[in-house]
């Protein structure tokens, strides 16, 4: 069966990315949850990137993208890209250093540098979490 994520004739519903994350599924509620909690208006959208890629769920604040989220089986595949100055306050921020390492090798696009975080436990959440916070205010 193919999963629901890579099927680009229907936007994922919650009971698609239940099935998808299996036992992950309160990962996925409980960061969508936390990211609310940073600030108000929070608008959610799916986007399709693509037979190889599938549906990922952006999380904006006044139009701009603060996180993107997939579920994958079994973690949440979360992903966030940095303009230059939210990527200068990230070096600066008390972050693991496989994180810090992550942000210094992450290739410079036009739009950013991404550093993307597999969770597959509670506790990578608040890490997601810190990030989404240094994009907000930067």
């Amino acid at each position: 069966m193919t999963s629901p994520i890579y099927d680009k004739s229907k936007q994922p519903n919650e009971n698609d990315v239940a099935e998808v994350l299996g036992a992950a599924y309160p990962l996925w509620t409980s960061l969508l949850r936390s990211i609310y909690d940073l600030t108000s208006d929070i608008t959610q959208e799916w986007t399709f990137s693509g037979k190889k890629y599938g549906w990922s769920l952006r999380l904006s604040y006044k139009k701009r993208a603060i996180i993107r989220m997939k579920p994958q089986m079994g973690y949440v595949s979360a992903n966030i890209i940095f303009g230059e100055k939210a990527y200068r306050a990230a070096l600066e921020a008390d972050l693991p250093p496989d994180t810090i390492t992550k942000l210094r090798e992450a290739v410079p696009y036009s739009e950013g540098r991404g550093v993307g975080v597999e969770i597959r436990k509670d506790d990578e959440i608040p890490l997601m979490v810190q990030l989404a916070r240094i994009k907000l205010d930067h």
